[in-house]
């Protein structure tokens, strides 16, 4: 959130794919734009993965948003080809927009994927 604008990050689920989508409002929530796909892949997968992303806005009015699909970790920007960062089974990612286009990105790593422990 910032002034106004709002903004809402979310793992859709269209034809079996389970892709992140950012919604933007610019009068504090009572209406949103039509959401936005983030990056251009594809990730078929008749499951939810049990795991968002997060998303930075900048002081440019622009944001950018971290996610992962698969087992890669991703870093987008509206309108832009996603760009991997780093391979890896990554829950809980947290972004921050910095000045200069660029971001930092952190992740907590599962010690034993698929058994529930973290």
């Amino acid at each position: 959130m910032k002034g106004k604008d709002e903004y809402v990050m979310f793992r859709n689920w269209i034809s079996g794919a389970r892709d992140m989508y950012v919604a933007h409002s610019k009068d504090g929530g009572q209406s949103f734009q039509p959401p936005q796909k983030m990056g251009e892949g594809i990730w078929k997968l008749n499951a939810c993965p049990m795991d968002g992303g997060d998303l930075s806005v900048g002081s440019n009015d622009g944001f950018i948003t971290a996610w992962r699909r698969n087992n890669q970790l991703y870093l987008s920007r509206p309108g832009e080809k996603e760009q991997p960062v780093a391979e890896g089974n990554s829950r809980y990612l947290r972004v921050v927009s910095l000045s200069n286009n660029r971001a930092f990105c952190v992740g907590r790593r599962r010690n034993n994927p698929g058994k529930g422990a973290e």
